[in-house]
């Protein structure tokens, strides 16, 4: 399951947004560019999808 969410988090990353989510820009870049709102959830996804996978891996380890 995080292998799953990690992918799908980059793959919201690299995708084309919707553009209800476009135009709520947290921080930009230049005129054209920015940090979104899409991309702040996107790294929520990635970063717990890592923390499912560590947290799994430790318990599977611990089993034996």
């Amino acid at each position: 399951i995080g292998i799953v969410m990690v992918t799908l988090g980059f793959a919201m990353i690299i995708l084309p947004a919707p553009p209800y989510f476009e135009m709520f820009t947290i921080f930009h870049f230049t005129l054209n560019d920015g940090f979104t709102l899409m991309d702040l959830i996107s790294l929520i996804i990635i970063l717990t999808g890592i923390f499912v996978a560590i947290k799994s891996y430790f318990k599977f380890a611990n089993q034996y």
